[in-house]
């Protein structure tokens, strides 16, 4: 397969585009880079190492840390779940069922496999807060052994737990940063843009890096973006979508930049339709046999002139642009299978297109 059909044929992963828009916001600029000398130093046990390199990501590599020595044995975390039972009981008040919750909960180590298990992971740390900190209290009285106990460069201090709970915050918004993309947006949402970017530029310091960290997250994202236009699928799944049709697109893309993408999304879309689903050749034996009955019964000239009418509109009929000019289809609750189902017979070769386009998942 050439180059360019592997690009016209690409589709990605939305989950696997906000896990690395996520990386990116939670570990910078370069988390690619970072992965593989994890997995390097992972691939050659050298357990030191790895921890050095998670805990120069900060506040959420030290709890990547923490989290990854109450899980390396069974005995600590059946002491962890012990020490927040003692740690209760001597309040001596009756436990709510949210905080029996919290004491029953697991810590999770985040993973490459679940795109969001860092999310998890602070999710529950959070909540299991004061267990952590008195678990790791108890190891530096009862405990000798320095492998033990946690050591100090991963425990989290007051100003990590605030960057946790920041991170946390952060990831279950939508981001939007990037200056002259606003104006791509609705009215209403441009406003609060602006409001928000002269917020941002009011911040504390101690608040920059959540900033650092956004911006970070935006360009991956941006990144992917701009990849769409290398495939024809993703306006042909809007285009062949009888709802939307292309009547969407021109809705909403209307600036000089959209404009350009408009033209190359229609191209783009006719090419691939014109390759991949092309007009199936009449058989010779059927235009013999067609020639031979036209001359056993001679049609007037009037029939004549209607019959090449008709082949010239024949030759000359363009689905793709036949279903575009029809407008979108104005109906609630549409099925777009069942609609090109039922207008197979009038658009046979693009009812074909829109049922594989569809059937992507």
């Amino acid at each position: 397969m050439a180059e360019e059909d592997i690009r016209n044929h690409r589709t990605r992963c939305f989950g696997h585009i906000l896990n690395l828009a996520a990386r990116a916001f939670l570990w910078g600029e370069d988390p690619d880079s970072f992965e593989r000398e994890a997995f390097t130093g992972a691939a050659f046990q050298v357990e030191e190492r790895e921890l050095r390199l998670w805990r120069k990501r900060g506040a959420v590599g030290k709890l990547h840390n923490i989290d990854r020595f109450v899980r390396a044995s069974p005995q600590r975390r059946e002491l962890m779940k012990s020490l927040a039972c003692d740690q209760n009981d001597e309040d001596g008040y009756q436990l709510f069922e949210e905080e029996r919750a919290a004491i029953d909960l697991e810590l999770i180590q985040n993973n490459e496999t679940r795109w969001n298990s860092t999310f998890l992971m602070i999710q529950h740390a959070i909540r299991k807060r004061e267990h952590i900190d008195h678990f790791i209290a108890y190891l530096e009285t009862k405990t000798s052994e320095p492998r033990q106990r946690v050591p100090v460069q991963d425990q989290l201090s007051l100003q990590d737990w605030l960057l946790v709970s920041a991170a946390k915050r952060s990831s279950t918004q939508r981001i939007e940063q990037g200056r002259g993309r606003e104006k791509h947006l609705p009215q209403h949402a441009r406003e609060e843009y602006t409001d928000v970017v002269l917020q941002d530029e009011n911040l504390d310091d101690h608040r920059r890096c959540v900033q650092i960290s956004i911006k970070n997250c935006w360009s991956k994202l941006d990144a992917y973006y701009s990849l769409l236009g290398q495939s024809p699928l993703y306006p042909a799944a809007v285009i062949l979508h009888p709802r939307w049709n292309v009547s969407w697109l021109e809705a909403n893309w209307t600036s000089d930049e959209q404009l350009v993408r408009l033209r190359d999304a229609k191209n783009s879309v006719r090419e691939f339709f014109e390759q991949h689903y092309p007009r199936e050749e009449q058989p010779e034996t059927s235009r013999t046999v067609t020639g031979k009955t036209m001359r056993q019964d001679e049609p007037s000239q009037f029939d004549q002139w209607m019959q090449s009418c008709d082949q010239c509109m024949m030759e000359e009929e363009d689905e793709l642009g036949v279903y575009m000019r029809q407008g979108p289809v104005r109906r609630e609750n549409l099925n777009p299978d069942l609609w090109w189902k039922d207008h197979q017979e009038e658009y046979p070769r693009l009812s074909k297109f829109g049922l594989d386009i569809l059937a992507i998942p």
